[in-house]
This record gives structure tokens, C-alpha cells and sequence, in this order.
């Protein structure tokens, strides 16, 4: 909204300059040096050139030097504030804009930054109460009209609506903002024709803003037209070299075309223009990890987690990489691992013990010697009552020599007396009265392929991998779940269906992924690979801070879900049978299991739990037919009669958990998200257009 150029020469210079008319003027020419004012008007021309170029940053700096010539000009204070709002430094153009509200400055353009800055801020109601208090006074303003119209859209795109768009669209055929908001909105609509004709009029009467050319790129990218985002995308930056945005659209077009070099020249140059940009520095890693030059490509993000501590998919990336070629005892798999001490002892605290699980797992994918978060798993099965889970972690940490007090764990002897004590107390469990190591017992799994679509738009390239390797660890602590397969693909579903099939995977979670600065969504279809079935359709969308972990988590979740546990026939001594599902599987005394012939399938008959250890369980069998059962068959846990509701209600609860912060919204068999959410975006989006 950088306008009104010769209006801003205009009262800057009757305000600063010597002999100017005014009161303001005369009183600070009899307190300002001379020298002084003149530098101020110097460089109020200054701050025109750089407006003119969009050199924002540089133009604020000028303004503020008008500003010390004479901290009583309202305009400037305005003129300050617009150029912090365009900088995405809300809170300091805010005190602009008070400064200049608190010295009279009664201009139109102020309440309308004002509305603006409060829609980027996300208070859409502040911003609707200036809206309609400017269009009280003067009801056919246009930018009050066309801001109050876009706001309107967080409550939905209706027909209504959008017709009130295009009304106006009639009236101000040339407004920026409306023409860049009805684009948006045929797009996200599916309605291209209409799209591209709103585009070319933004094209045409406004093919000379950056703004414009930025947004035909970014639909041309997600269109997957790299060639016509390159052309957008240039035309974006020869208008405002500095602008992060297009340096980025031209990136991942060379990356959609086949030519890393040319996408790494890009990120260069963005980090030149700006060496603070975390995603310049994550794709510059990406793109250095896939020449093979891994060791810069771990510094680059290093250097995103610096800028952006809680840059998550930098973090997967390091820590992915860190897995694949780091030895075991290298400092730097430590010092990633610690921060999942963290972390699951939160998600424990809030009884999240699945996802606390989860996460001392992958801290110890990252360092298997971290006796801390050994420990802590030791003690998260403790809490849930799992005591021969617990004392295997116990004999784990003795036998690794992972004790000591200095690391906050238990002492030799310490450690000692509690094996001795839960030694004692579990001589009488099922595993030790049918001398079975339980935790070496066969059981059947389940294999699971993960695979992630990115689309062509994607901000951050290899965000696909990253995200499937990360779902596929998270999977790995499941007792029930053997991942054959993690990758990213672009492929069809039904050609992917195939291919991991002969791959011997059992199902196939596809996972369709697209995330940004502030929220993730994805889209979860698992299906039967035998049958081609989708077994489940789940959409997920998260924003704020730990998103992608909160989306890993949930998708895991929901494919752990359809992995129905099997367990083996172990030993069999008359009508009690040992078989290798326990508590880890929901089982209990009195619950029901199905015997079936291995291979052939055939019913075998039923059984009735009479004692349950974690990993194993004694079931007392009733043949249907002739006794058949021998080591080796299958036993499944039949559910009672209202089991589904529970188990929907368990999953939805599980599903619904993220990483200890807000239950994430779920949606099962949808094809949309939270709309809201997504609306409020929208219009912040479109309420940056300028």
C-alpha cells in the first residue's frame, strides 16, 4: 500500500523545511540547527527513491532520520508505521501508529492501517470495528469497502460472499487487493477460468507491483508450471530485488525442473539478502545432503535451528541424517538425543504415554547409550503397570552400565535391589511359569510402507522423505508394526499399490503432505495392499509451534490403529495354550481369542484368557471341531460386542493427542480441514498484498 508519493513529498517537506508554512515548521527551525533540517529533507527524498524501489527496510531507516528533525510530525510517524507493517514488524508499526493517533494526525489512511496491522495481528474483530467505523463516516470508501469484503471471508467463502467480491469488482475494477482476493478464492475453488481471468486483470493493471507478480508465480508453482513461475518469479524480483519470497518461488522451480545448482545459486542469494531466512538455510542443506556434501548440509541446518530453535523439519533432517552416517558414539547423536528427554517427559506428565513412548524411542534411535532416556521408558512402563517391561529396561541399563548418579540415575546397588525386588515379584508371572523369554518371543507383524506426496508448490524441499522417515520411527515402537519401507513420491496411489505389494508390504499408509511457516496439513489414506482397499481416509491440519511433530503423531496413531495385533501359538500343555499377545495388546482375564490354522487359515476354535503378562498370555482352549491347534497357529483378540464404539473412541482420543500442547483436530473421511483456520490465513494473506 506504498502510495501516495508525491502527497508524502508534499506535507514532509512543508513540515521540515526551512520558511515552510506552519507552526511546527517555524518552531523547530528556531530550535533545529539548520544543518539538521536539511539533512532531514535530504533524507526524506531518499526514503521516496527507496520506496519507489521497495527497498522498505532502507526507507524506514531515512524516515526515521525526518523523525529526529521533527518527532512532532504525525505523517512521518504514519509513514514510519506503514513501512513496519510491510516489514512484519507488527508491534513497532503499532506504537507508530499510536504516536501519530496521540498527536492529532487525523488522516484517513491511519485507521486504515490500523485495520490492517489488526487483521496481520489476527484480532479480525478490532479490524471489522475500524472497518465499520470508517464506512460510517464515509460509506463508499473503496479501501474500507474492499478490506471490510475480504475480511468478511473468515467466516466462510459462501456465494454470498464471493458475489459481493465481484460486485465490488465491478465498482473498483483496478483495486489490488479485491483482484488478488477474487483470484485466490477462484482458485481455492476450483474455478480456473474465473482464476485466470482475475489474474490477468491483476496482471494488467498492476503488472508493475511485485506483489502481482509474486502471486502469479506462487499459483504457477503450485500448478506445478515451472517455467511460468521462473518467468512471474524474475519479474517479481527485477521489480524488488530483495523480495525473499520470489527468490524462493525461483528455487523451487529449478527444483521441479531437475537443476539443483541453479535451485542452490537461488538459496544463496536469498541467504545473501537475508542471512536470517531458516528456509533458505533448511533447502540449502537439502540440496548439499543430496550432492553428498553432508557435512555442510548438517552446518546449513545447524544454522536454521539457530536462527529458528523450534524449526522442526530442519531438526528431522539433521537428526535423519545424523541416524544414517554418524557412529554410535559420536557427541552429536547426544546431543540431539537429549532434547527427546524432554519432550517425553512432558508428554508422560499429561498421560500421553503412547506419544511419550514414541519419543524416548526416537531419542534412542538417535543414541542407543542414553541411560537418561532408558530410564525414563523404564520408568513410563512402571507407571503403566507393566512391571516385566520395566525390569527388562532395568537389566538393560545394568547390563549396558549406563547407572550413575551424576546422570540423575539410579546407583549399582541402587539399581540392583529393584532387579532383585521385581525379579521376586514376578516368579509367578505367565512368562516365567512356561520359561519363556517373552521379549524374544515370535509374533507376527504387520508390514507397513509410509510414503509421502509433496506438491509441486511445496516451500520446503525433501520436506516428503523427512516426514515419511519420521512417521516411519515413531511406528517402529510398536510391537505389532514392522515399517519395510519409508519415501517420498510423486507416483499415482494405484501405480504405489502395486509396486509395495510385490515389495511384500501389507499395507500401504500414503500420505499426502503440504506445510509452511505456520500450520501443516496432511492427508492420511491407508490401504490394504492385497486388496486395494482404503481402509481408512483421515485429514489432519495443525498450526503453531510443533506441528509436525503433532502431525507425525497423529498419522502414526491412525495407521497403528488398522494394525490388528496376531500373536503365535507358543506352547500348548492340554487345553492351556501360550500365546504371544498380552497387556501391550489390550488383552485382559476373561477376554475372548480366535485360534486359525497357519497357513491355511482355517478356524481353529476359540479361548478365554485366564492370566496376561505385557507381552505374552495363557488362554484356555475350546476346539471348534477336532483339536488341531498346535505351536506355530495364529491367535487374534476377539473384541466384546461394543468394542468398535470403544476402540473409535480410544483412536479419536490417541489421534486427537499432539505433542502435549492442543488436541489436534481430526476429521475422518474428509475431504477438507479446518476451515477456519485456513480462512483466518487467507485473509492475513491477502491483507499483505500492497
Amino acid at each position: 500500500m506504498v502510495r501516495g508519493v508525491s502527497r508524502l513529498v508534499a506535507v514532509i517537506l512543508l513540515a521540515v523545511l526551512p520558511g515552510a508554512s506552519g507552526g511546527a515548521a517555524h518552531a523547530q527551525e528556531s530550535i533545529r540547527p539548520q544543518q539538521l533540517l536539511h539533512q532531514a529533507s535530504t533524507d526524506l527524498q531518499i526514503a521516496i527513491e527507496r520506496y519507489d524501489s521497495n527497498a522498505i527496510a532502507a526507507a524506514a531507516d531515512s524516515i526515521r532520520r525526518v523523525i529526529e528533525a521533527n518527532p512532532q510530525f504525525g505523517e512521518a510517524w504514519v509513514r514510519l508505521g506503514e513501512a513496519l507493517l510491510w516489514l512484519g514488524d507488527y508491534a513497532r508499526a503499532g506504537d507508530a501508529f499510536q504516536r501519530a493517533s496521540a498527536l492529532r494526525y487525523r488522516a484517513v489512511d491511519l485507521p486504515l492501517l490500523q485495520a490492517r496491522l489488526a487483521v496481520l495481528q489476527g484480532d479480525l474483530a478490532a479490524a471489522g470495528q475500524i472497518y465499520d467505523g470508517i464506512l460510517a463516516a464515509t460509506p463508499y470508501n473503496e479501501e474500507a469497502r474492499v478490506g471490510r469484503a475480504v475480511l468478511n471471508l473468515s467466516a466462510g467463502t459462501t456465494d454470498a460472499a464471493v458475489r459481493t467480491l465481484q460486485e465490488l469488482s465491478r465498482r473498483f475494477p483496478e483495486n489490488r487487493q479485491l483482484l488478488a482476493a477474487l483470484t485466490r478464492i477462484t482458485y481455492d475453488r476450483g474455478d480456473l477460468d474465473q482464476f485466470e481471468r482475475y489474474l490477468q486483470l491483476a496482471l494488467q493493471y498492476h503488472g508493475d507491483a511485485a506483489s502481482i507478480q509474486l502471486l502469479a508465480a506462487d499459483y504457477a508453482i503450485r500448478q506445478g508450471d515451472f517455467e511460468r513461475a521462473t518467468f512471474h518469479a524474475r519479474n517479481a524480483t527485477s521489480l524488488a530485488p530483495d523480495l525473499a519470497d520470489a527468490w524462493l518461488i525461483l528455487a523451487r522451480a529449478a527444483i521441479g525442473a531437475g537443476e539443483p545448482d541453479r535451485a542452490l545459486a537461488h538459496y544463496e542469494e536469498l541467504i545473501r539478502i537475508d542471512p536470517t531466512d531458516h528456509r533458505a538455510w533448511y533447502a540449502r542443506g537439502e540440496l548439499l545432503a543430496g550432492n553428498g556434501s553432508l557435512d555442510d548440509a548438517r552446518r546449513s541446518w545447524n544454522r536454521a535451528l539457530e536462527i529458528r530453535p523450534d524449526f522442526e523439519l530442519a531438526r528431522i533432517a539433521l537428526e535423519n541424517t545424523v541416524i544414517d552416517e554418524l557412529p554410535l558414539d559420536d557427541s552429536r547423536r547426544a546431543e540431539l538425543a537429549a532434547a527427546y528427554r524432554e519432550s517425553g517427559r512432558q508428554l508422560q506428565a499429561r498421560y500421553l504415554s503412547r506419544q511419550a513412548e514414541r519419543h524416548y524411542r526416537r531419542g534412542l534411535q538417535l543414541n542407543p547409550f542414553d541411560g537418561v532416556l532408558r530410564a525414563r521408558i523404564a520408568e513410563l512402563y512402571l507407571q503403566q503397570g507393566m512391571n516385566a517391561r520395566y525390569l527388562e529396561e532395568l537389566t538393560v541399563i545394568r547390563d549396558r552400565g549406563l547407572t550413575g548418579t551424576a546422570a540423575g540415575l539410579l546407583t549399582d546397588q541402587q539399581l540392583q535391589d529393584r532387579i532383585d525386588v521385581y525379579t521376586a515379584a514376578l516368579r509367578d508371572s505367565v512368562a516365567v511359569s512356561w520359561s519363556v523369554d517373552q521379549f524374544t518371543a515370535p509374533r507376527p507383524r504387520t508390514a507397513v510402507a509410509v510414503v509421502v506426496r509433496q506438491s509441486a508448490g511445496e516451500v520446503l524441499p525433501g520436506a516428503d522423505r523427512h516426514v515419511a522417515r519420521y512417521v516411519g520411527s515413531l511406528l517402529q515402537s510398536s510391537q505389532n508394526v514392522d515399517v519395510t519401507a519409508t519415501a517420498a513420491s510423486a507416483q499415482p496411489g494405484s501405480r504405489l499399490v502395486g509396486a509395495y505389494r510385490r515389495q511384500g508390504a501389507d499395507l500401504l499408509a500414503l500420505i499426502d503432505y503440504a506445510g509452511g511457516d505456520r500450520s501443516v496439513d496432511a492427508r492420511l489414506r491407508v490401504i490394504r495392499t492385497a486388496t486395494a482397499e482404503t481402509v481408512t481416509d483421515v485429514t489432519v491440519r495443525r498450526s503453531g509451534n510443533g506441528r509436525v511433530d503433532a502431525v507425525a503423531s497423529t498419522l502414526a496413531a491412525a495407521i497403528e490403529a488398522q494394525v490388528v495385533p496376531r500373536g503365535t501359538v507358543l506352547q500348548r500343555n492340554f487345553e492351556r495354550v501360550l500365546i504371544s499377545l498380552g497387556a501391550v495388546d489390550g488383552l485382559q482375564p476373561d477376554d475372548s481369542v480366535a485360534f486359525t490354522a497357519q497357513p491355511a487359515g482355517t478356524d481353529l476354535g476359540t479361548g478365554t484368557i485366564a492370566a496376561v503378562d505385557d507381552l505374552v498370555a495363557e488362554a484356555v482352549y475350546r476346539p471348534d471341531g477336532p483339536d488341531n491347534l498346535t505351536t506355530g497357529d495364529m491367535a487374534v483378540a476377539v473384541p466384546p460386542q461394543d468394542q468398535n464404539s470403544q476402540d473409535a473412541q480410544a483412536s479419536g482420543a490417541d489421534a486427537g493427542q499432539n505433542n502435549g500442547t492442543v488436541p489436534l483436530a481430526v476429521t475422518e473421511n474428509a475431504g477438507g480441514v479446518e476451515q477456519t483456520s485456513q480462512l483466518r490465513e487467507t485473509v492475513q494473506q491477502l491483507f499483505q498484498i500492497r
